[in-house]
Order: structure tokens, then sequence, then C-alpha cells
């Protein structure tokens, strides 16, 4: 499973966690590009920077083997409170302000969604940063995406989106969300090719028993044609 990790240069809070995942993940330059930018790789994880803001992307899906979406990218609000956030994408309402469409709701990905949160609520309490943690409300796009797509969010205002603390936490959030979820996939795989192997062992012994099977039929073939052959013998005299 590839995942893509997503960034628009437009973005402050965006950069800034796009800096610290770079310190994390040993990225190299791929021979993939969009809009423009050459398409990072680790593994199977992918970090692509936009030219659009992150509520306006779209194409990403349409990358080769990407199965999975998360965005770096800042959270804004009138009341400049300082936050991290997780959410899925969508527009529940007749209504699209920040990208998307109306009554359009993207793909959720609870479980990596799940893996950020716990991360940013332990590195608020571990390195005591002035931040609330939150799964914030899905409004906005982009929401026509065919895979799942996230946000991670330092939020609210440019103070705390170029914050390196604040962007360390986001960044140790995404790669969380990103090894757990291939450590569940590896579990998985581990688990159906354990599940194969076990049927072939099964399919082993009922093949041996097929032919134990097999070998008693000619047996009891044989006795029967030797009786058959003694009964008409006695017939005979």
């Amino acid at each position: 499973m590839t995942i893509l990790i997503a960034a628009s240069v437009q973005d402050l809070a965006a950069e800034n966690i796009v800096d610290k995942l770079q310190h994390i993940i040993p990225f190299k330059v791929s021979d993939m590009v969009f809009d423009g930018f050459p398409i990072l790789r680790s593994g199977s994880i992918l970090l692509a920077r936009t030219r659009s803001d992150s509520i306006y992307t779209s194409g990403l899906d349409e990358i080769p083997g990407v199965e999975s979406i998360i965005f770096a990218s800042r959270h804004s609000s009138s009341s400049g409170q300082a936050t991290l956030t997780v959410h899925a994408t969508g527009n529940p309402l007749n209504e699209a302000k920040y990208g998307g469409n109306p009554q359009s709701l993207g793909i959720a990905d609870p479980n990596r969604m799940k893996a950020a949160l716990s991360v940013l609520e332990s590195e608020v309490l571990e390195e005591n940063l002035p931040y609330n943690v939150s799964l914030e409300a899905t409004h906005h796009g982009p929401t026509e995406m065919n895979v799942a797509v996230m946000f991670v969010e330092i939020g609210s205002e440019p103070i705390q989106w170029g914050d390196p603390l604040a962007g360390e936490a986001a960044a140790k959030a995404i790669v969380k969300a990103v090894r757990d979820d291939l450590a569940l996939r590896v579990e998985q795989l581990e688990t159906e090719v354990a599940a194969l192997n076990q049927s072939d062992e099964t399919l082993r012994r009922e093949l041996q028993s097929a032919r134990r099977l097999k070998g008693n039929a000619h047996k009891q073939e044989r006795i029967r044609s030797k009786i058959d052959e003694l009964l008409a013998k006695l017939e005979g005299i």
C-alpha cells in the first residue's frame, strides 16, 4: 500500500510540517512529478508538494499506486486558539465555501486519524505544548478523491503555523498514522500467509487421506475379483 503525504507550498504550516518530516523519514527524489515538483519517496511513502492550496487540490489520487492521502496543512479559526487538529474531508451541507463539492463527503480514514490524534495528545502532554487537540468536524475539500483522505493541521494563526514544536508534533502524528497502517498491513499479510499455509497443510493431509482411500479401494477391488474367481470355480465343481 502506497500512502501519499501532500503539502501546499502556499501553506506555512504545511512547509513547517514537511521540514520536520524530512528529518524523520529518509525521502529520496523519485522519477515521478506532480504539479511541477518532484515527488519524494521512502519505500511505500510518497511526499508531494502542490501549487494550489490543499483544499482545492485535485489529481493526487491519480498518482500510480496511491491508496491513501494525508494532507499536512494549516488550520484557520476566528478564535485564534492554538490547536492541533485531525479531520476527514467533505461538505455535508448544500454549500462548498472551502473547496470540494456541496453535499459531498470524502472517503474517511478512521484508523490513521485515530493514530494521529493519539500522537498529538501525547506530544501536547509530554512537551507541555500550549495547544488544544481536536477531531475537527468535516467542513472542506477536496471531496472527490477516489481514495481515503485526511488532514493533520496546525492552527490557528501564523505564529502557530510556523511554530517548530507544533510542526514536529504534527510530523510525528503523520509518521505514526503512516507506519501504524503499514504495520497493520504487514500483520494482515502475515495472517493471510499463515492461513494459506494452514490451508496448504490441510490440503496435503486430505490428499494423503485420499491416496490411502484410493489404495484401499484398489485392494478391495482385487479381493472382490479373487472372491468372484473362487466362486466361479466352486460353481464349476
